[in-house]
């Protein structure tokens, strides 16, 4: 007996069941924030993809590129990628599904186009699959207690975010702008100024000091 050809939006609902909740499992240290990752989305979904058989045909259509200066000259791009995607039904050639998305970064270095393409991508399956970070177990007080008995709400802890100014990448790019010493110590005074946390000076420094060597000052 031949088994049920199943549609494509059929096979779509079955690769989301099966996906599941996706732990953050990144981390960014100096902003304070955890993040799904690409590649944890993309592992899964490989080999449901090929389980439940299903093709995505991701394209770059368009590329929009904006020049960006930073507050001490540090030149960069904004990268908009115009993107579609293409879902096919490997049981059916024509039960397809056409779909446009944006994929968006800014980078001061080499990496915009892919970090805007990686981003793109990641998103669209993100949403696609309606992947998120909590399963309908974690939503659901009752769902491990098997009780109705109304539960005391815990209390929130007190989140502290790191200022964006710090991290690491932005400071190095920021640096990789200044070609004179004044400028390279005004920006220093103003990082000194944000706290960075005991941990991160050392870091931080030695960006600082890197940059000022190739200027030609002296070591930091």
């Amino acid at each position: 007996m031949t088994a049920e050809k199943k549609t494509l939006a059929a096979k779509i609902a079955a690769i989301s069941k099966d996906l599941g909740a996706i732990r953050k499992a990144g981390h960014n240290k100096e902003q304070g924030y955890d993040f799904i990752e690409y590649a944890a989305v993309s592992g899964k979904l490989r080999e449901l993809l090929d389980k439940h058989g299903v093709a995505i045909i991701p394209s770059v259509v368009d590329r929009e590129r904006d020049d960006i200066t930073s507050k001490y000259g540090a030149r960069g791009y904004h990268y908009t990628l115009k993107m579609h995607f293409t879902i096919v039904n490997a049981d059916d050639k024509e039960d397809t599904i056409e779909s446009d998305w944006l994929g968006e970064s800014t980078d001061y270095g080499d990496k915009g186009v892919n970090k805007a393409e990686t981003s793109g991508v990641k998103y669209f399956y993100m949403r696609l699959f309606n992947i998120s970070e909590k399963s309908d177990a974690d939503n659901d007080p009752d769902a491990s207690s098997g009780s109705f008995e109304e539960t005391k709400p815990a209390k929130a802890k007190k989140v502290v975010k790191a200022d964006p100014r710090l991290d690491f990448d932005t400071i190095r790019e920021t640096c990789a702008g200044i070609d004179d010493i004044e400028s390279l110590e005004n920006y220093w005074r103003e990082v000194a100024g944000l706290k960075p946390s005991a941990g991160a000076v050392p870091y931080i420094k030695g960006i600082f000091a890197n940059r000022k060597a190739e200027i030609g000052g002296d070591n930091a």
